[in-house]
């Protein structure tokens, strides 16, 4: 999976509200068929794995772009 589309799956699935707590400061969620885990590195920055049953993807993210995605 490309990072890209990766991100875009990680912006759309924020607004979701079913995000269950796996331990501290880390979260996840099903969506659209990907499993999505995130986890918060740094007062501003979240880490996120998005995978399938075939590929995977990890990159960070600056909370404030994820959340401007949303509203937006």
């Amino acid at each position: 999976m490309k990072v890209n589309p990766a991100k875009q799956l990680a912006r759309d699935s924020k607004a979701l509200a079913n995000w269950d707590h796996l331990y501290l400061n880390t979260y996840t969620t099903k969506f659209r068929g990907y499993i999505i885990l995130k986890r918060k590195v740094s007062s501003n920055y979240w880490q996120f794995t998005v995978s399938n049953d075939i590929t995977s993807c990890t990159f960070l993210m600056y909370e404030k772009e994820a959340k401007q995605c949303q509203t937006g």
